[in-house]
């Protein structure tokens, strides 16, 4: 009898080390299919997406400067920006390097409360300029999406971004604010474009 119950206790238990197991397998491959960490800068390849997947990887960046590079670009970032102080609202600033293609290989949308707002186009006229936008509750998405998820060539998409905080107390950007300074600190003399979302 007590042979029967501490084999049954026994095959218990090694079905839930390896259930336990499974779990913590699927919850690794989670977690490596995610971008993760609260740093500056990003760097990721569309290569290690397969290319009948065209999902959206998150990326999260929390803080006040840095630069995102996602090379072979395919299927969409997602790219979270917020302040190293939380719940913090800022005016963002970005600037995307074309590589040299004839067009850009992919287009950027900031993300509004019902809609996404055009930043980029893939056939844009004034790739060099910058564009700016606040955020809403102490963040602001990006929508970065390739234009061809089939074609393997060598593109490479670089982002800049620069967060100044808004005055404690005030929820909006006068948009001509700092505008003069932001134009020579990002882009020297190129057109700065300012987006509300």
């Amino acid at each position: 009898m007590h042979s029967y119950v501490y084999s049954s206790y026994n095959s218990r238990c090694r079905s839930c080390v390896v259930v336990c197991c499974i779990i913590f397998a699927c919850l690794m491959r989670l977690t490596s299919g995610t971008i993760m960490g609260d740093e500056c800068d990003w760097t990721g390849s569309g290569l290690t997406t397969p290319s009948e997947d065209r999902g959206v990887t998150p990326v999260y960046l929390r803080c006040t400067a840095g630069k995102v590079t996602w090379l072979y670009p395919r299927g969409a970032l997602r790219v979270l920006l917020r302040m190293p102080t939380p719940d913090r609202d800022f005016r963002a600033c970005i600037k995307l390097h074309p590589d040299g293609g004839k067009n850009l290989p992919v287009r950027l949308f900031l993300e509004g409360p019902r809609s996404l707002h055009q930043l980029y186009s893939h056939v844009e006229e004034k790739p060099k300029a910058v564009r700016c936008f606040q955020s809403k509750n102490g963040q602001a998405a990006i929508y970065i999406e390739a234009i061809d998820n089939d074609i393997v060539t060598k593109r490479v998409v670089e982002l800049d971004y620069d967060l100044q905080p808004l005055p404690k107390g005030k929820r909006t950007y006068d948009s001509f604010e700092g505008k003069e300074k932001k134009r020579k600190k990002m882009c020297g003399n190129n057109n700065v474009f300012f987006f509300s979302a």
